[in-house]
């Protein structure tokens, strides 16, 4: 409900005169943004995805934002990030009377080339799907807080979209990704684009410490999460 939100709640020191993402590394005083090594490969990788020609690779690149939009999203990078290469998270903002995905994109330091790419389509995926929903969503009573939702994307389904476009930027650049050590669940170049759904199932079900449940259970098509917006959907 923070009207600041898209500013870091900091409007003194932060503007968005381009309603892009935010760069997490900008300085204190102000005085540059998004200027540093890591912001300019960022946008530059950015760049490349946001001309794919496969639509989920170039849904992705756009949901970081171009040009007029705001959305709402932070960019940042970070050490030991205790994932595969990036992580994200989505929250439901509210401002001037409109709903909105809030997203925090963190992406690991020293990662390059197809890695690089990858992580980038793959945490924009999710942020897609975040905005999406979040698209999808009607208040009906401001008051009472009430409101209604439309499609509700779960964790399963936006993991399994992300992997997909994970998939198509290893399979451009003749590289294979291997989510869980081995080839049984290779994707990329070197493996079937059939089958691709139950190699995810395998990724995700190899790394139960990224993704579960609320209750510990591994994500799976039967057990899909909650949604991607972290939010109790009203019935």
């Amino acid at each position: 409900m923070n009207k600041y939100a898209y500013t870091l709640n900091n409007p003194l020191r932060f503007i968005d005169p381009t309603g892009m993402y935010v760069c997490k590394d900008d300085p204190a005083d102000g005085s540059s943004h998004c200027a540093s090594q890591q912001d300019q490969e960022f946008e530059k990788t950015l760049q490349t995805l946001r001309n794919s020609k496969n639509k989920d690779v170039a849904r992705a690149a756009a949901a970081y934002g171009a040009q007029n939009d705001d959305n709402g999203v932070t960019v940042g990078f970070a050490n030991n990030l205790n994932t595969s290469g990036g992580q994200h998270e989505s929250t439901l903002a509210f401002d001037n009377g409109r709903l909105f995905a809030k997203s925090e994109v963190l992406i690991a330091s020293g990662s390059t080339g197809t890695a690089f790419a990858a992580i980038i389509g793959h945490e924009g995926s999710h942020v897609a799907d975040a905005q999406d929903m979040a698209g999808g969503i009607a208040i009906t009573d401001i008051a009472t807080g009430k409101f209604t939702v439309g499609a509700v994307i779960s964790q399963y389904a936006s993991e399994q979209r992300a992997y997909g476009v994970t998939d198509a930027i290893y399979r451009s650049a003749n590289q294979t990704f291997y989510g869980c050590g081995n080839a049984s669940c290779a994707l990329g170049a070197g493996s079937s684009p059939i089958g691709v759904a139950s190699r995810i199932d395998q990724i995700l079900l190899a790394n139960p410490q990224l993704y579960h449940t609320a209750d510990g259970k591994p994500i799976t098509q039967k057990n899909p999460g909650g949604n991607v917006l972290n939010i109790r959907v009203p019935r």
